[in-house]
């Protein structure tokens, strides 16, 4: 019985098999940009991601914690964060998915004699490539890089926020630190004001009045020195979670931050700042460039699938058959209406979401800047007039006393209301160091960064009205 064999391959299968296999599956790239985003806001080296760092070898626990080393140790332990890395990993391999085409499909068929003297048996064997994915290529790429763009913004802007919250982290500890130093000490003097009140009840020149005032006043001084420590201790475990140190001990030294402060910008300013360096703007405009490819990808799809090759066919008497064959989708059913109608609504709802973006950081910049201006100059009153008059009448008392123009106990008292206004300027220090640090990450990079961040493209593609589309 003679054997027919048939097989049928696109014209186009070698080269088309060929067309995206370059994408590479390797995202140190990606991740150095990432890197080099929170370095370019932060000031500090780009974290070693995806794999992170052992925080221990960055700081042994025992050295005294300055913000920076805080946020360095953060940015390179922190597991929260280094889980999120892994999904720059995860979207360079849907890049690369988006360059490969179908695999090819391979049919046998056998057919068996059916009787009478002309029936053969027949093995067919084809291999069939889908062609339509060929022309949406690019705008799957495109799609895919989008996404892609956005997961390393996305990375890069949990990095700023857990920066800011280590630096804050930091900054109420250390607040909490001096805040506890000082009611010890007012306690201190309260309680030698107490043995002087006693003295003058016992030399029948005070009253029992005076006694009770000064006890009660240390008394609740007792309250807010509670709270200072528990603020001290709960900043401390905050800031040791942070840094993926959860189980050290939490009392490790805090190092001041004694650097130069950078001005604030005016109004327009922050906003510019905002436009320029907040990470999320920038992660709307990567989806709304990933929201257009989609819609292109859309549209290329309406165009009927199409099946190209050659067939060849040989048999046992030798005859020979070679021609080409064509298969093409008939788009009865579905058209792909549908499909380019829910790419442009996506489109423009991404258009959109860029569009809220930028005008949310616009109104959290000038937020925070005014709340930050405000804060700084209560702590600039408080430290130049406050302070200064409270260490003025500190002065005269000691000189009354010297020269026996007024007893202890008004000198004590000048000490005390010195005292006061020293806590009073360390918290408004406290709440003008937590308002700077908000502002910064209100206009998505450090205060001393506008120069550098003014020179990024903030604008991003704009869509055509939907009636246009």
């Amino acid at each position: 019985m003679p054997r027919r064999f048939a097989v049928a391959a696109p014209v186009v299968a070698l080269p088309v098999l060929l067309v995206g296999a370059c994408e590479s599956l390797d995202a140190t790239e990606d991740y150095r940009k990432a890197g080099e985003l929170v370095e370019s806001r932060t000031g500090d080296p780009a974290p070693p991601w995806p794999e992170g760092a052992d925080p221990t070898a960055l700081w042994d626990g025992a050295s005294p914690l300055s913000a920076d080393v805080a946020v360095r140790v953060a940015l390179a332990a922190n597991p929260g964060l280094l889980a999120q890395a892994q999904s720059i990993g995860a979207a360079r391999a849907d890049v690369a998915q988006a360059g490969l085409l179908p695999n090819p499909v391979l049919g046998v068929t056998l057919g068996f004699p059916g009787g009478g003297e002309e029936s053969i048996t027949s093995v067919s064997v084809s291999l069939v490539q889908q062609l339509a994915a060929l022309w949406t290529r690019g705008d799957r790429i495109a799609a895919a890089e989008g996404d892609l763009d956005a997961q390393i913004l996305t990375l890069s802007d949990a990095a700023l926020e857990l920066a800011t919250r280590v630096r804050l982290a930091h900054a109420r500890a250390h607040g909490a630190e001096r805040l506890t130093d000082l009611t010890r000490e007012h306690w201190e003097l309260l309680d030698r004001l107490i043995g002087v009140a006693q003295q003058r009840i016992d030399a029948g020149e005070g009253t029992r009045l005076d006694l009770t005032r000064v006890m009660l006043a240390q008394r609740s001084l007792e309250a807010d020195q509670r709270a200072a420590e528990l603020e001290l201790i709960t900043a401390r475990h905050e800031l040791l979670a942070l840094l993926g140190r959860a189980d050290a001990p939490a009392d490790f030294p805090l190092a001041a931050d004694d650097g130069p402060r950078a001005p604030l910008p005016d109004e327009r300013g922050a906003m510019d700042l905002a436009a320029a360096q907040r990470l999320d703007v920038a992660i709307t405009d990567a989806r709304r460039r990933a929201a257009l490819a989609e819609l292109s990808r859309a549209r290329g799809e309406r165009i009927p699938e199409i099946e190209a090759g050659v067939e060849y066919t040989s048999d046992d008497e030798r005859r020979q058959e070679f021609g080409p064959t064509v298969g093409v989708e008939i788009p009865i059913f579905d058209t792909g209406d549908a499909a380019v109608a829910k790419a442009a609504a996506n489109a423009r709802t991404a258009d959109f979401a860029a569009r809220a973006a930028r005008q949310h950081a616009f109104a959290e910049a000038r937020g925070a800047l005014v709340r930050a201006v405000a804060a700084d100059e209560l702590a600039a009153f408080t430290r130049e007039q406050v302070l200064s008059l409270s260490g003025e009448s500190l002065e005269l008392a000691r000189s009354a006393v010297a020269a026996g123009q007024a007893d202890t106990t008004v000198l004590l008292e000048a000490q005390r209301e010195e005292i006061q206004t020293r806590l009073g300027l360390a918290r408004a220090e406290l709440r003008s160091a937590e308002a700077r640090i908000t502002l910064a990450r209100a206009v998505g990079g450090r205060l001393g960064n506008v120069a550098t961040a003014l020179g990024v493209p903030a604008a991003g593609p704009t869509l055509p009205p939907a009636s246009s589309r």
